[in-house]
C-alpha cells in the first residue's frame, strides 16, 4: 500500500524525472508507469507492478486536475522505488531502500 512520506525522502538520488505533459490525452498515471518503466528498463506494457495495488490512483489524477494551480507534492512508494509527484507534473522516481 502506498505510504505518504516527507519531503527529506527527496535527498534520495533521482533514478528518473519526467514531467507530465497537461495538456495532453494521457492521464498522469500512464505518465507514472512511463518512469517506472524506464527504471525498470521495460516497456510500460512489460513493468510488473499494478500501481492501483501501491496507491489509490484515482486520488492522484483527481489532485493533478484540481489542483493544478496549487504547490504540492505526493510521495509514495512503489516496491523498492520512492515516487515523487508534483502540482506542475515533475515525476521523480527514486530507490526507497
Amino acid at each position: 500500500m502506498a505510504i505518504a512520506t516527507t519531503s527529506s525522502d527527496a535527498d534520495a538520488p533521482t533514478l528518473y524525472r519526467t514531467r507530465h505533459e497537461p495538456d495532453g490525452s494521457e492521464p498522469i498515471s500512464r505518465s507514472i508507469y512511463t518512469a517506472l518503466a524506464a527504471v525498470e528498463g521495460v516497456a510500460p506494457s512489460d513493468l510488473d507492478v499494478r500501481l492501483y495495488d501501491c496507491v489509490d490512483v484515482e486520488a492522484i489524477e483527481d489532485l493533478y486536475r484540481t489542483s493544478a494551480d496549487s504547490e504540492w507534492e505526493f510521495a509514495f512508494t512503489v516496491e523498492r522505488y520512492a515516487v515523487r509527484v508534483r502540482a506542475d507534473g515533475t515525476i521523480a522516481v527514486s530507490s526507497a531502500e
